[in-house]
């Protein structure tokens, strides 16, 4: 490793050396010197180890509502979570879900399951409304994620694809409330500003960057590295949680696309959230049909409490609570 380091250190001194170039010899030792110095061009080197975190109790042993308790345990046996969780994701989980219900601040280090110290909650909540109260029914904002930057919203929309996006996610809430979880990205990556286009061309025209996915969904059928890239990209997040129309299928994107007439009745029939759709990939469906989670950054969500377009969101939610 030192040798690594001291390579690097020769490279960057060589750089600066040949770059900016010096004719006096006096200057130049002196510039030489100063290189060679500790902290001009690099400090001494630290290895620092990480601590490791350890988990004692299992999802069933902690004291949580049935209903999370129940799905928390399923996830973990089929291996979409850690069963048992590390211990201050386990500890967040019972004071954000029994009673007197407590806000919480996490600040463990890197690889200690942050994400999930807030995500498992949210489930656990959502589960337990789902399983043993009808206002589950009622669409409205139950959680709201809010980033910073949209670097991290884009990171943790894979992190929701793949646990509140999982198949077996959204067929325990069918089974149990009639309906999958609903979560949505909110930013300006998210297609499109305003409402739906009322001349279906320039809403087509909207949705040309979906090319990517009805491209690689229509040669799923008979290429199997086009099946194999977007299981691959299913795995890392980077794929919409829309269902397809068998177990197993490809052909997500496309049957919520649709084919033939966009609309029917002035009603429109294609791009429209599917009862069985885990997330929301359009503006317009998180204006018709309000998400339980989403996740944005702060500029967005100042616009968005300041435009009609987006008011319905609020006084939905409003209602519900």
């Amino acid at each position: 490793m030192h040798r690594e380091l001291k390579r690097l250190r020769d490279s960057l001194t060589t750089y600066i050396t040949s770059t900016y170039h010096l004719s006096n010899p006096a200057l130049v030792d002196m510039r030489a010197g100063l290189l060679e110095r500790d902290g001009t061009l690099a400090q001494q080197p630290y290895i620092e180890s990480t601590a490791r975190y350890t988990g004692k109790r299992r999802f069933c042993d902690l004291a949580l509502p049935s209903g999370a308790a129940d799905l928390l345990s399923a996830l973990g046996q089929i291996g979409v979570i850690f069963d048992p969780p590390y211990d201050h994701q386990a500890e967040a989980l019972e004071f954000a879900l029994t009673p007197p219900f407590h806000d919480l601040v996490v600040t463990t280090g890197t690889g200690s399951g942050k994400t999930e110290t807030f995500l498992l909650p949210i489930l656990g909540r959502l589960a337990t409304e789902a399983i043993s109260e009808k206002s589950f029914e009622q669409r409205a904002l139950r959680a709201l994620l809010l980033y910073p930057m949209n670097a991290l919203v884009n990171d943790q929309l894979g992190r929701l694809r793949l646990l509140f996006g999982h198949r077996r996610v959204a067929r325990w809430f069918e089974n149990r409330a009639g309906r999958p979880m609903k979560f949505a990205r909110y930013t300006g990556r998210t297609l499109y500003p305003g409402c739906r286009r009322e001349q279906t061309d320039k809403h087509r025209k909207r949705l040309q960057s979906l090319k990517f996915y009805l491209e690689l969904e229509r040669q799923s059928a008979t290429d199997p590295e086009a099946r194999a890239l977007i299981a691959e990209l299913r795995n890392r997040g980077k794929w919409p949680s829309k269902p397809a129309r068998k177990p197993g299928g490809t052909d997500g994107m496309s049957s919520w696309y649709g084919r033939g007439r966009w609309r029917k009745g002035g009603r429109w029939i294609r791009t429209v959230e599917r009862l069985e759709d885990p997330e929301l990939f359009l503006r317009q469906e998180v204006h018709d049909g309000v998400p339980d989670l989403m996740v944005t950054n702060y500029s967005m969500l100042e616009y968005m409490l300041l435009r009609p377009v987006e008011r319905e969101i609020f006084r939905t939610t409003a209602d519900y609570y």
